[in-house]
């Protein structure tokens, strides 16, 4: 493995802080969506909003945490196979570099992906035995029947959507770091662009997500229209 210049190093760190922030984030929003779903929202505005903001905090510094580790010797970041970027150094070659392989499968991957995964099932369970309980005590009127399925199916489609895109996204590189930390085997350079490539998509989760809700559409509109009464009349 070539060695990788300061610069490169730096641009891996760019790319990894990133996307550690990134599984944070989608496994802070399907644990809060789940906890929300499950307690009504029973909280004021103004203290979720203060909920949102420290989750925000904490999801950023939970990715710079990881991401500084090969910046001071644990680890580090080196040339990819294919030479086109540098990244976390797969090959082990100490324990403390197969230890901070374990960690980051156990603590960027594993837990996530179980919290993601248990918050998806357990908001899907909610949602269908709260229209069985709102359907048997108000009756099931056609209106009523209409609206819950409407946001059922938005609830669904917005926690299969984390779920299924947190595992496709992320478990490539899961992949290799298992393949190449552990079982010492060579992955194919096609494998290792796949990765990057799922990696890099997993940035369009949170905008698809945010997209759902009609208040951020109503405020995407608005912007788009003051920037082109700007634009062109001004």
């Amino acid at each position: 493995m070539e060695n990788a210049t300061k610069w490169c190093q730096i641009s891996a760190f760019f790319v990894a802080f990133p996307s550690f922030t990134s599984i944070a984030l989608l496994t802070a929003i399907s644990f809060i969506k789940a906890y929300l779903i499950n307690e009504h929202f029973l909280i004021g505005d103004m203290i979720y909003r203060k909920v949102v903001k420290v989750t925000i905090l904490c999801c950023w510094i939970y990715g710079l945490f990881w991401s500084t580790f090969p910046l001071i010797g644990v680890s580090s970041y080196t040339l990819e196979s294919t030479k086109a970027r540098c990244s976390i150094k797969w090959y082990t070659n100490t324990n403390t570099e197969k230890l901070y392989l374990i960690l980051l499968l156990v603590f960027c991957y594993t837990i996530p992906v179980s919290i993601v995964l248990a918050s998806t099932m357990i908001s899907a369970r909610f949602v269908r035995s709260s229209f069985k309980i709102s359907s048997s005590s108000l009756g099931m009127g056609e209106s009523f029947v209409k609206i819950f399925k409407l946001r059922e199916a938005k609830v669904k489609f917005s926690l299969t959507l984390m779920c299924l895109s947190f595992i496709m996204f992320w478990t490539p590189y899961a992949i290799i770091g298992l393949l190449s930390g552990f079982a010492r085997v060579k992955h194919p350079k096609w494998l290792l662009e796949t990765a990057a490539l799922f990696a890099k998509l997993s940035a369009m989760v949170n905008p698809l997500l945010y997209w759902q809700k009609e208040d951020f559409k109503k405020k995407v509109r608005k912007a788009f229209l003051v920037f082109r009464t700007y634009v062109f009349y001004s």
